[in-house]
């Protein structure tokens, strides 16, 4: 979580700085960069020292966090989800490669002329900087899987962001094991779709459609009115070929699994009721931050609510009422309530706090509790197996040393699926 940051503003630098190198040398005429050798500073250099600081900052906060400390251990570490994580160190090893590679041969074209670019020194120096990205990418994202199991969070549902209408399908996994696909409890486990603000700036700034909230509305209704019209198709020809765009919709037009609409404001909020309810689907309010100001039609259409992440800031225009006290007014009415981080929005380890606050502002203690264990687990639908203790349930459990939701509580042992895979040996707990 620190690497990545320092990588981005490196990157940043770097580019600036390459292109002032360029600049001076275009109008000045001085060979700043040749295939031989330069006479300046390097344009790659910021770059190789921000991957040298962020894979320092990434060390020093792991061995901080106790990844490297006797006192602090995690149990089976090697079961970390290694798929996972190479996936996300592959994509920032990508990102700082070929942005390297990009720069030199932006430069020496400018400087030196197509002829004259040293292609295959480039190209080695990408590679050589993707592998260093990787290795550092490897180390943050690995780390963001031990700040949850930390934390006591046994489990998590995951899925894509929200820049698109429809973003795609969610999986509810664990926080520890070897493989992903062991990892998961249920999947899919919803389908993301969004409106507001994200997908109406997102497309506004590529000059194309949403970039209004009724183009979001249209565009939902239109392809769930094509997943419905293909869903007919093929229960009258079941031999007919898949089209994988509207296979994903089968679970949700079938009352398998959610829709997940993100929305804050109150008029997002109903018109996400509006469209479940022309199409008698289920769904989930995610963030649901102006909830509390239309508490009469959530409550009679009956969807639950997943608030948060109202640590975060007030950014948009739409979260301008986000508040602790949304999720108290929500349950107090009956609504099935839960609280989230949207992680990395908030960090995930944060949760418990993030319970905390809510309470503060009016939640009932036990409602508090309830809303990061039974009633999350209820609301993914996955309450037979997780949020409880009871006997034929996956053996999660967290151990406190104090109420979870206090800010100077610390987690004392971490257990999924009957495993310890964290304990804070220091407490002497075990």
């Amino acid at each position: 979580k620190m690497a990545a940051p320092i990588l981005l503003v490196g990157s940043v630098i770097s580019l600036y700085y390459g292109i002032m190198v360029n600049q001076v040398a275009a109008t000045t005429d001085h060979p700043v960069l040749t295939p031989l050798g330069e006479t300046v500073i390097p344009v790659q250099l910021p770059l190789i020292l921000t991957i040298l600081a962020a894979g320092i900052a990434s060390c020093a906060l792991q061995m901080r966090q106790g990844a490297f400390s006797s006192r602090k251990r995690f149990a089976e570490v090697d079961r970390i989800p290694w798929d996972l994580v190479t996936l996300c160190a592959l994509a920032c090893g990508a990102i700082v490669g070929v942005l390297t590679c990009a720069l030199r041969i932006v430069a020496e074209i400018q400087i030196v002329g197509v002829g004259n670019v040293a292609w295959m020194g480039d190209v080695a120096m990408g590679v050589v900087f993707f592998i260093i990205g990787f290795a550092v990418g490897l180390g943050a994202f690995a780390l963001a899987f031990n700040d949850a199991i930390k934390a006591g969070i046994t489990s998590a549902m995951i899925g894509p962001g929200s820049a698109n209408v429809v973003g795609g399908q969610f999986a509810f996994v664990k926080t520890h094991g070897r493989c992903i696909d062991d990892m998961i409890v249920k999947a899919p486990a919803a389908m993301k779709v969004a409106f507001g603000e994200n997908p109406k700036v997102n497309y506004a700034g590529q000059n194309t459609s949403p970039a209004t909230r009724m183009a979001i509305a249209g565009i939902l209704r239109e392809e769930l009115f094509k997943a419905r019209t293909y869903q007919q198709r093929k229960q009258k020809e079941p031999d007919m070929s898949p089209d994988f765009r509207y296979e994903c919709w089968l679970p949700v037009l079938t009352g398998e699994i959610p829709l997940k609409a993100h929305a804050h404001r109150a008029d997002d909020i109903l018109t996400a009721v509006r469209i479940a309810g022309e199409f008698g689907l289920g769904m989930t309010l995610d963030h649901c931050s102006e909830g509390h100001l239309i508490l009469e039609e959530l409550k009679e259409a009956g969807f639950p609510a997943i608030v948060g992440p109202d640590m975060a800031s007030r950014n948009k225009i739409e979260v301008k009422n986000m508040a602790f006290k949304t999720a108290g007014i929500l349950s107090r009415e009956g609504i099935l309530t839960a609280v989230t981080t949207d992680h990395p929005v908030s960090m995930i380890q944060f949760l418990p706090i993030c319970a905390g606050l809510a309470v503060k502002e009016g939640m009932p203690p036990e409602e508090g509790l309830r809303a990061i264990t039974i009633n999350a687990a209820r609301i993914c639908g996955v309450e037979d197996r997780v949020g409880s203790l009871a006997v034929g349930k996956d053996g999660d459990v967290a151990i406190f040393d104090g109420n979870p939701m206090e800010v100077f509580t610390s987690v004392l042992c971490t257990i999924i699926d009957g495993n310890v895979v964290y304990y804070d040996e220091e407490s002497g707990f075990l």
